[in-house]
């Protein structure tokens, strides 16, 4: 069956021609080439703009790199302590066992100690940002993590990889 001719404008030149494609824009090879002529150098003042924006990134940074620091710094700090919110259920998350409530010290573990597995398949990188995002978007379920500090996260790791060696955490006040 054959296809039916149709009527269109030319792109290029705005000219009426005749076609049986339905995706032909021009009405001619010449029209396509100065198009895409002028594709190409709106590209390529568009690739120059963006050297020069990329350079004044760099600029911005180096001339502000302690700001940005910091700034992140906070970020990340305000991502955790959500993230310890919610998992823990509580406004102050303090550690599981052994009462810790430095923030510094707290972290999210994984119940069965699979962190590492999960990290590598979700492609998250090594601070726990990822995740942390993920159990505030609720992307993530939270039935298998716990808020632990880091010591008593490490107890539980070698207890569980090396049996109970009688190891104990207190922490005071």
């Amino acid at each position: 069956m054959p296809r039916q001719q149709r009527q269109r404008t030319c792109e290029n030149c705005g000219a009426t021609f005749t076609t049986n494609h339905p995706n032909q824009k021009f009405c001619s090879n010449q029209c396509f080439k100065k198009a895409r002529a002028r594709y190409m150098r709106k590209w390529a003042t568009r690739l120059a703009n963006r050297a020069k924006q990329n350079a004044a990134q760099r600029k911005f940074y180096r001339q502000n790199r302690e700001k940005i620091l910091v700034h992140a710094q906070d970020y990340g700090r305000q991502i955790k302590l959500q993230a310890l919110q919610i998992v823990s259920y509580l406004e102050i998350p303090i550690c599981d066992n052994c009462g810790c409530d430095n923030l510094n010290l707290l972290e999210v573990a994984h119940v069965n100690h699979d962190g590492e597995e999960e990290r590598e398949s979700a492609g998250w990188r090594r601070y726990g940002h990822g995740m942390y995002r993920a159990i505030i978007k609720g992307q993530r379920v939270i039935n298998d993590l716990k808020v632990l500090c880091k010591l008593c996260n490490i107890k539980e790791m070698i207890e569980q990889n090396f049996g109970d060696k009688g190891f104990k955490v207190s922490y005071s006040k």
